[in-house]
């Protein structure tokens, strides 16, 4: 890394080491808010439209969970018991 890089690093971690934490978790909340507004000006969609399409692309390389979509089913309680039988299960059972 350049020594200009270098130096821009230390100084934003010196910024944020004399942040509070709720002014750090404030800084982040701006960042996202930045970020999504870039990301809308770059597509021609508005703000809500952009939160949602970034939502989407994050849940895209999510593994597929039966627990979730037990959970998101509208009245559906579902099996209690959703590990098949295994020898290392069979303790659970």
């Amino acid at each position: 890394m350049s020594k200009v890089a270098n130096l821009l690093r230390e100084q934003d971690r010196e910024r944020l080491a004399r942040m509070t934490p709720d002014e750090r978790v404030q800084e982040a909340l701006a960042l996202g808010q930045r970020d999504i507004a870039a990301y809308a000006a770059a597509h021609g969609v508005d703000h809500q439209e952009a939160r949602r399409q970034l939502e989407r692309a994050a849940q895209v390389g999510r593994r597929y969970s039966r627990v979730s979509a037990r959970n998101h089913r509208v009245g559906a309680a579902g099996p209690r018991r959703t590990i098949p039988p295994t020898r290392r299960t069979r303790w659970f059972q």
